[in-house]
């Protein structure tokens, strides 16, 4: 299974659209700020599968969850903005939630900076902003467990 990761669209779709059309994927996960933009995707591209998570720059959203436990392929994947679990400033409230949860990841936004990195067992993925740092992330779930990489969105180079 691969799933487009983006993050702190801010009101900007072009790209993610245009990524949609361009980069294989199964599904799409959208980690908040601004979900206006999930709606616009949602109505321009019904067949897609998107799931979202609201960002602290969301509202009116009632139907968007703030945090999401995505089971795929024996793994059990963890999606949030971040802002509850304070990452702009550290993953340790972060990876905690997640693990009590017994999750093999944790999939965040907010900083508008991309990072994977492992924490005890725990991938951890901020795909960065498509908007401001101009990146998203590709992550793969399938028999060898999970992957993931981060693109840069102009030239659509893996950069981490």
């Amino acid at each position: 299974m691969k799933y487009l990761v983006f993050s702190d669209s801010h009101g900007t779709t072009d790209d993610m659209l245009r990524i949609m059309q361009t980069q294989p994927h199964d599904a799409v996960i959208h980690l908040g700020d601004i979900n206006a933009d999930v709606y616009k995707l949602r109505r321009m591209c019904f067949q897609e599968t998107i799931c979202a998570v609201i960002g602290n720059n969301d509202w009116f959203c009632d139907d968007i969850p703030k945090q999401i436990i995505l089971p795929c392929r024996g793994k059990k994947i963890f999606l949030c903005h971040g802002h509850i679990y304070r990452v702009k400033v550290g993953t340790d409230l972060l990876a905690a939630e997640a693990k009590k949860n017994e999750c093999d990841a944790a999939l965040f936004g907010h900083t508008h900076s991309p990072c994977i990195k492992m924490e005890q067992n725990l991938l951890l993925l901020n795909p960065g902003s498509i908007t401001y740092s101009g990146t998203y992330a590709l992550l793969e779930i399938n028999g060898a467990g999970i992957q993931a990489a981060i693109y840069d969105k102009r030239s659509g180079e893996q950069i981490l």
